[in-house]
């Protein structure tokens, strides 16, 4: 039996089955959202953590596990 490298843990967004992308100038001042804090639901896997929590694509998220969630993708994986 061979031991074989262990896989790297998978990006927390892999994790949920979810795909984030920043939210563009235009709609963050439309909605008077802070500068810093924010992400846009781009995609969401069937059957996925984040589809069973109710996530659907277009949906921002601001806040999650009571922490704010910030403006960048590689952001969000450090706090998350």
């Amino acid at each position: 039996l061979r031991m074989g490298v262990p896989k790297p843990p998978e990006p927390l967004e892999a994790r949920l089955g979810l795909s984030l992308t920043s939210i563009g100038a235009a709609l963050r001042s439309q909605l008077g959202l802070a500068r810093d804090k924010g992400l846009v639901v781009e995609r969401v896997a069937p059957g996925s953590a984040a589809e069973k929590a109710g996530l659907k694509p277009h949906d921002i998220l601001l806040e999650m596990g009571g922490k704010p969630v910030p403006d960048s993708t590689a952001a969000f994986r450090k706090a998350f």
